[in-house]
């Protein structure tokens, strides 16, 4: 399903992209037509409709269908017929659902050169050629006719063969409004920073023990309790698109072990800082206060890489991580469901044996495990260094959260 849908991006963008001098000169009533592509591996037939400066182009029958609607001011209704959900997108990202924009942005990059007239399905045509500047291979022929102002026949030169475009079954004529309308039981998608509101966060204060993992917002503070004995990590990653401040501070029985505290400013999406306080510190608590934004907070315990049995702290969330182990060691896995957005934690592990051998054939599944857990509720997992566990999968359902403590050795 996934090379067709990526054949079907491929042509749509390289084939209907020649719509888009048609559409952008579309005056009077506005017309209607199939565009039928032959490429060498499949043919397609996409539905095109054009009132004035409003497109449309659709397929909504087998498989890969698609919608979408151009509307004047450079935006893009993508739509998805399978979900019936849609959204509007601005500027040039409208051509991963609209490709008549995927053309648009794609031609200015291209040289247009006149190469005569020829009379096409009928119509008489006049010819332009496109390549690239400084290519002397031509990408794109194309018949255009003054007639409809749009064109007939397009030509494209793929590496593997050529494939035609040609306009049929062209009906020109006034177009119902509701056409270039979001259609009747559509749902506006959600943007990712609407849909990250409704998750919840700390908005008060809150306490927590390593390791843990919080989203926290403006006014929230998060304090977690550490081992003194250890250094201490704190990931904080914004996650909208506005200015995050936040400040962190360690502390030693109730006194401030550093000063002045560690100031976080993050300044767009996505953006991270970890701050560290070393042993030095010896921290029984971390302090988290969000100034501003909104914020996931990543608190561990990070222990001593000279103790002979080697433990280390992770908070798992999302789709999970990948944990390699040390060799010839005695392991023990402990996950504890703790959870901000959901009451328990479903998932699942897979521990292997011979994880990195040249051979696939000789990677082994030591245990695969699938858990449920509610909130607080531990469980721990043994393997003598008989079974050679070099690799543990671990991953966590949407909404779930676990920590994960790993204890190896000593040898």
């Amino acid at each position: 399903m996934r090379k067709n849908t990526l054949i079907l991006l491929a042509t749509v963008v390289l084939s209907v992209m020649v719509i888009a001098i048609g559409c952008s000169k579309a005056t009077g009533e506005g017309f209607s037509a199939d565009l039928v592509i032959e490429q060498p591996t499949e043919s397609i037939t996409i539905k095109l409709y054009v009132m004035g400066d409003y497109y449309r182009v659709e397929k909504l029958e087998g498989d890969n269908k698609m919608l979408a609607i151009e509307i004047p001011g450079d935006t893009t209704l993508a739509m998805n017929p399978e979900e019936k959900i849609y959204k509007a997108i601005d500027g040039p990202a409208g051509a991963f659902a609209n490709p008549i924009k995927g053309w648009e942005y794609m031609r200015r990059q291209m040289v247009e050169s006149p190469a005569g007239k020829e009379t096409v399905e009928g119509y008489e045509c006049d010819k332009f050629v496109y390549n690239f500047e400084g290519q002397p291979d031509t990408v794109m022929e194309m018949w255009i006719s003054p007639e409809l102002n749009h064109f007939v026949k397009a030509l494209v030169h793929y590496p593997e063969g050529d494939g035609t475009m040609t306009l049929t079954n062209v009906k020109v004529g006034p177009q119902d409004v509701s056409l270039f309308e979001v259609p009747d039981g559509y749902t506006r998608e959600k943007t990712p920073d609407e849909i990250e509101t409704t998750k919840s966060a700390i908005t008060g204060e809150a306490t927590a023990t390593a390791p843990v993992m919080r989203r926290v917002e403006a006014g929230g503070k998060l304090r977690v309790a550490m081992d003194p004995s250890n250094s201490d990590r704190v990931k904080v990653e914004n996650l909208t698109k506005t200015v995050a401040l936040a400040t962190v501070t360690a502390y030693t029985g109730g006194k401030s072990a550093m000063a002045p505290p560690e100031t976080v400013r993050l300044t767009y999406k996505g953006e991270k800082q970890e701050p560290f306080f070393g042993l030095q510190n010896k921290a029984d608590e971390i302090l988290v206060e969000v100034d501003s934004g909104r914020v996931m907070v990543t608190v561990i315990n990070e222990y001593s890489s000279f103790d002979e049995t080697k433990t280390t702290e992770y908070f798992v969330s999302g789709k999970g991580r990948g944990i390699a182990f040390l060799v010839d060691r005695d392991v023990k896995i402990t996950i504890t469901s703790d959870s901000q957005e959901a009451t328990e934690s479903k998932g699942n592990f897979k521990v292997f044996a011979n994880y990195w051998a040249d051979d696939p054939k000789d990677k082994q599944t030591v245990e695969e495990v699938e858990f449920a857990l509610k909130n607080g509720e531990s469980q721990t997992w043994e393997y003598p260094v008989t079974k050679k566990a070099d690799y543990l999968e671990i991953s966590v359902e949407d909404g779930g959260g676990l920590k994960l403590v790993v204890v190896q050795g000593p040898k």
